[in-house]
């Protein structure tokens, strides 16, 4: 081996993907797989295949990607019992559903079980990128608001002990008199 392919090893392990930048592609079809892990690998996507249901749901649970690509029709366990297995225990990773245009019955059952999206077959690549790039920045804003609501809690949590530090004096002082800026900033006491 040589340096130039160490170097290039040593990136790849630095390197850390976002998880909302990994991909999952289930589909019976290995052709439609390859050809959609090819596009968007050219996008900077890690994608992981699976030819089975089985197989993606093994993938899932160890690889932990944000966005799934599932076939709805696949033999064994299908694309929608790959849904319903994930959804009852993740509700946040997005999942977008391949299906062809005449299982509209299965499209509806697929989306009351909480899909994100779906794309008809045959895949249009354009369309599946903009549908993943709807996907992530759907998780980005979701993971902004859980750190807003961490901020807001402990922004409350904060004015709660002042709240309660402020009373405990004014009960321990039974005589005390206090005042405060409009800020709330307290200016004297005795």
């Amino acid at each position: 081996m040589g340096w130039l392919q160490v170097l290039a090893n040593e990136k790849e392990t630095v390197q850390q993907v976002e998880p909302t930048n990994q991909v999952l592609v289930v589909d019976d079809n290995v052709d439609i797989t390859q050809t959609i892990q090819e596009y968007l690998s050219h996008f900077n996507y890690k994608v992981f295949t699976a030819n089975s249901a089985e197989k993606g749901l093994q993938i899932y649970k160890e690889k932990k990607p944000k966005i799934l690509i599932i076939d709805l029709k696949m033999p064994g366990l299908s694309g929608l019992d790959m849904l319903k297995q994930i959804r009852q225990h993740d509700q946040e990773t997005e999942i977008i559903i391949l299906t062809a245009f005449r299982d509209i019955h299965d499209i509806i059952d697929a989306l009351r079980h909480r899909a994100s999206d779906f794309i008809i077959k045959p895949v249009d690549l354009e369309t599946l990128k903009l549908t993943i790039e709807k996907s992530k920045k759907k998780l980005e804003l979701t993971e902004q608001v859980k750190n807003y609501t961490q901020k807001l809690e402990k922004l409350l949590n904060d004015v709660r002990n002042t709240k309660e530090y402020l009373q405990n004096i004014l009960i321990n002082s039974p005589q005390a008199i206090v005042t405060y800026d409009l800020d709330g900033k307290i200016l004297e006491w005795n």
